[in-house]
Order: C-alpha cells, then sequence, then structure tokens
C-alpha cells in the first residue's frame, strides 16, 4: 500500500508538539524482502519520516519523539498518539501532613476502611494535588511524580524540590503558560514553579541527583552560652546507623555524612540551621536514636533532645540547573514574605512579657535577611514569630 495514500487520513496534530518517532507494523513476506540490500521496513520508516516532515514540519527523533505514529499496514490504519509528557519544576509545600506521593491505606490498600477513615488514603499528597489538576488539561489517563528525593510527612519545604510530573497518556500538549495558571493558587499548602518539558533521559538525571540541603530545626530543649559552644562540635563528620523508623524499609547500615555547617538562631527553645550533605537524617541528627547515630545534639548535650519542628530553606542544586538551562523563581519568595509581615505585625501587640525579647528578636532578623537577599531564612523567622505569638494568644484563650 502506498505510505501517502495511509497517511492522508491523519487529520491534525496536537499543538504545541515539535518532535516524532513512527513505529510500524508490516506483513510478515514483507520483512523477507531485502531488496537492494536494504531491509524492506527500513525503507518504509525512511519514506514516512520524509511525508511526515514535510506535511506537519515536525523534527523525527526516533527515539524521544513527542508524537509517535504508528502505522499498521496490516490493518492498514494510522494511530497517532502522544508519548508520556514529562514537565520538570519545583515543589514547595507549606503545610504539614503531606506526602510526596500517592500514600494507601496497607489495610483497604484504596477501597476505604475504618482505619483510614474511609478516604482509602493515608495522607492528600503532592503528587495528588498537583497531577489531579493537570489532568483534564492534558486530557490524560494518569500521573506520576519522580523527584529528587523526598522530605517527611511532618516536614515543611520551603526550599523548592526538583522533581517531574509525567502525565502518562495524553492527549494534548499544553504550554509551560498554561500549566503555570493552573498552579499558581496553592492547594493544601502545595505549589509548584513549572519550568519546562523534559525527556525520559532527564527525568532519570533528576531522581539520581541528590544535593547538600540547608534545614531549619528547632527542638524541645534549652541551652546556655557555653551549650551553644559545644555544639560546634557537630561540625564534623557524623555516622549514622539506618533509623529504627525506617529499618523495615531499609538496609541496616551505617553511613558516613558530613555536617557542613551550624548556626543556633535562639537558646530557648533551640533553634539553629544545619547544612548536611545528602543522604543525613536531621531528626536522628538531633536525637541520636538510641546512639544509632553519633555524634549527635542529645549525645553533646547529654540529655533526651527531639525535633519538634523542620524545614527545608534550601537545596543547592545548581548543577540541576545549568543542565537544565532553568532558574528558579524569586518573585514568589518575595510576595510571600510581605503578605507573612503583613499578616504577622498585626498580632504582635499579643506577644506575652516572656516571648517579647525572642519575638523582637526574629523581627529583626527576618528584616535582616530579607535585606541581604536571603528571602527564604526571612520567611522562616517571620513564621516562627507568627507561630509563637499566634500559639500563645490561642492558649491565652482557651484558658479564660
Amino acid at each position: 500500500m502506498d505510505v501517502e495514500q495511509l497517511l492522508n487520513n491523519v487529520g491534525n496534530i496536537p499543538h504545541g508538539v515539535r518532535t516524532f518517532a513512527v513505529r510500524t507494523h508490516v506483513p510478515f513476506k514483507w520483512e523477507l524482502d531485502s531488496e537492494g540490500g536494504r531491509h524492506v521496513k527500513t525503507k518504509i520508516i525512511a519514506e514516512i519520516v520524509n511525508y511526515i516532515k514535510q506535511r506537519f514540519h515536525l523534527t523525527y527523533a526516533p527515539t524521544e519523539g513527542e508524537l509517535i505514529f504508528t502505522v499498521d499496514f496490516v490493518e492498514k490504519k494510522v494511530d497517532v498518539s502522544l508519548r508520556n509528557l514529562y514537565v520538570f519544576g519545583y515543589y514547595y509545600k507549606e503545610k504539614k501532613n503531606v506526602s510526596q506521593t500517592r500514600w494507601l491505606c496497607p489495610r483497604c490498600h484504596g477501597k476505604g476502611c475504618e482505619y483510614c477513615n474511609y478516604r482509602g488514603k493515608m495522607y492528600v499528597s503532592v503528587e495528588e494535588l498537583l497531577g489531579n489538576a493537570l489532568l483534564p488539561l492534558f486530557q490524560a489517563k494518569d500521573y506520576a511524580l519522580h523527584a529528587s528525593g523526598r522530605e517527611d510527612v511532618d516536614v515543611i519545604n520551603l526550599a523548592g524540590r526538583p522533581f517531574v510530573i509525567e502525565m502518562v497518556k495524553p492527549r494534548r500538549k499544553p504550554s509551560i503558560d498554561e500549566i503555570r495558571r493552573v498552579v499558581q493558587q496553592p492547594r493544601l499548602g502545595v505549589w509548584a514553579d513549572f519550568k519546562r518539558f523534559i525527556t525520559p533521559l532527564q527525568v532519570k538525571l533528576i531522581t539520581d541527583s541528590h544535593f547538600d540541603k540547608l534545614y531549619w530545626v528547632e527542638t524541645n530543649t534549652c541551652v546556655d552560652e557555653e551549650e551553644v559552644k559545644v555544639l560546634e562540635q557537630l561540625k564534623t563528620v557524623i555516622k549514622q546507623r539506618t533509623p529504627t523508623r525506617v529499618e523495615r524499609r531499609r538496609a541496616d547500615v551505617v553511613r558516613e555524612r558530613r555536617v557542613l555547617n551550624l548556626t543556633v538562631l535562639n537558646r530557648c527553645p533551640l533553634v539553629f540551621t544545619v547544612e548536611v550533605e545528602p543522604g543525613t537524617y536531621v531528626k536522628e541528627l538531633v536525637s541520636g536514636d538510641n546512639g544509632r547515630t553519633r555524634p549527635s545534639v542529645a549525645e553533646l548535650l547529654d540529655r533526651a533532645v527531639n525535633c519538634t519542628e523542620l524545614k527545608v530553606l534550601d537545596i543547592y542544586d545548581e548543577f540541576l540547573s545549568d543542565v537544565l538551562n532553568v532558574r528558579r523563581s524569586v518573585f514568589r519568595f518575595g510576595e510571600r514574605f510581605y503578605t507573612l509581615k503583613k499578616n504577622t505585625l498585626p498580632i504582635l501587640k499579643h506577644t506575652p512579657p516572656h516571648l517579647k525579647d525572642t519575638v523582637e528578636r526574629y523581627v529583626r532578623d527576618a528584616e535582616h535577611f530579607f535585606n541581604k537577599g536571603d528571602v527564604l531564612s526571612a520567611i522562616a523567622a517571620y513564621d516562627y514569630v507568627y507561630g509563637l505569638v499566634e500559639g500563645a494568644r490561642l492558649k491565652k484563650e482557651e484558658r479564660s
């Protein structure tokens, strides 16, 4: 059958597509034809590629084409479908109790039962919040999230974690601007800054890459000036045996990780920022996990210490930015800073006397960080002030 005649039935292609690939199904007897020393299937594909290039002005990408033309010479039909699409960006998680990926109930496996309050899942997830928002836009069947590492359910991520959302069996390819408009408003504290479409090979680059991180840590203990100096000893190579809380799903080994920097921000309660190598368990760096992490904050202070609040402030992923030719957007953080400041200042009149010095110091620090361009630390400082004062105000109302 004539290639052009078969492809003539192809209608309009999805907007925004630039590349294509070709698959063919030919009768077995054609496979035996090697006329002119050239396999007939190779010759047919070459004809199909030339026709599609001329008619649709697309670029041929045999392994990574966005649009797949499946030409069936047995059934005498052509199927045109979009390959799964991959969109790279950074996701932000400003609330606790949100998992990264879908977490089905271990008892009912998604059906709904008393254990999961008939929701079928343990937590709402970043994957669902973003994927469900994008499904109609792509007219896709499903989605999957791929990321560079993950944070715990109870950890806030203000840094923006590099990730990819894979849209499965899409029927259209929207522009990045369309995607951004859909996810520009936070859903349960989750939002994303999407940058560009990428290839499957680049997805693996992202998931295999791990980076140093800066954390904001609050604990349940207080320290004096001498103990602040003692904590300087934590800037060293630590040994971490797989934590108790994850040993059932991780190999039980001892890992060496370096604590690159530690800065105490507040003495009561102890609050500090810590910069660590990828793969460091920060909660166990604080608690010691019954000696499985050494040294630890608890070991150095010679008492039980636990992490009560953990936030990712920065991820040093400049390597990815250079390879993918993208840059993080900073405008959103400026907006968040001013909104948080606007909400915080009116409630400062409710500051209890015993918190006044701490609150004033954090407000000064927030302005200092912001003026230096460290917007993430400025947001974290104002966020802490808001939590302190609002928490104290609510406790006072409960007592009265």
